[in-house]
This record gives C-alpha cells, structure tokens and sequence, in this order.
C-alpha cells in the first residue's frame, strides 16, 4: 500500500486525487460517484475498504485511521487504546526527534487534537473514551514492550475462552 494515502490531511496535497484514481474503487463503487464528497471523506472512505480487506486477508495489527470502526462489524476484533501519561510521552518524543520538551510538548497537543477531531468526526463517538474500546492500557505504566505484550497475552486468553465456550 502507498503509505501516502494514510498520511495524515495537513500533510496530504493535491496527489491525494491521483492516488484515488489509482485505486479506481471504493466500498463497492467506483470513486466517481462520489464525486460530491469532499478529499478527506473520500479517502476515508478508501481507507475503511483498505482496513477491511486487510482483515479479511487474516490477523493483522491495525493502528488509527478508525480501524475499530472500519470493523465494527467483526467479531473477531480487539480493539485497543494505549495511552501514557505526559510526561513519559514529551520525554519520549523529545527523545525520538531530538525536540526540546516544549516543542514536543506542542507536537503532542497539537498530533492529539487532531487525531481526536478525526476519530470523532467519522466515527460518531469519542477518542479515548474507554467505551470505544476493549482494552485500554496505559504505556508508561508497561512500556512498550510491557504493552505489547499485555496485548498478546490479553488477545491469547479471549481465543482460549472463545474456544472453551465452542467446546461446552
């Protein structure tokens, strides 16, 4: 997949069209007759279809762009919040793109807004409220590898569940 059709719309520019006339379809039609919605609802759109056949091609990690969403319809779905407090995070992307701690600071308010706006607007319901998700785990009380592996064995433990129900 071209990673261009995921990036985030501040950074998107006009070959955001080029790319859906690459793709030709999406959720069953062809783009053109939906020539009344914007860009941005556009490749949302293209992105939830993308989502899905990903799924549907076997397990698979997905992160953002609505996933939960895309597959609300699934059952067999795990959908997962990681969050950390602030200061763990400032420190952690000041360290990753060698910002001072006010500047990353801004760049986390700013990337939090804005993913929030974008899961709200198309989902309907609200980013980071636990409602929305399965399992929310808290990073900077796991780390990352703690995290990751919180998740497996959550995920291996409702399969054995799911199992042992099927053989009762």
């Amino acid at each position: 997949l071209d990673k261009e059709l995921f990036e985030d719309e501040e950074t998107r520019t006009s070959k955001g069209f080029h790319l859906l006339g690459a793709l030709g379809y999406s959720l069953g039609g062809p783009l053109s007759t939906m020539t009344e919605l914007s860009l941005n609802d556009r490749l949302f759109i293209v992105q939830s279809q993308v989502v899905k056949q990903v799924a549907d091609e076997g397990p698979c990690i997905l992160v953002g762009r609505c996933a939960d969403y895309a597959l609300e319809s699934y059952d067999n779905v795990v959908n997962v919040f990681i969050h950390a407090d602030l200061d763990a995070r400032i420190r952690r992307i000041a360290r990753i793109y060698n910002l001072t701690d006010a500047k990353a600071k801004d760049m986390i308010i700013k990337t939090d807004k804005k993913r929030a706006s974008y899961y709200n607007y198309y989902t309907n319901k609200k980013w980071s409220d636990s409602e929305s998700y399965e399992l929310c785990l808290s990073s900077s009380e796991l780390g990352i590898e703690g995290t990751a592996k919180a998740i497996e064995q959550y995920v291996m433990l409702k399969e054995q569940i799911q199992r042992d129900d099927k053989i009762l």
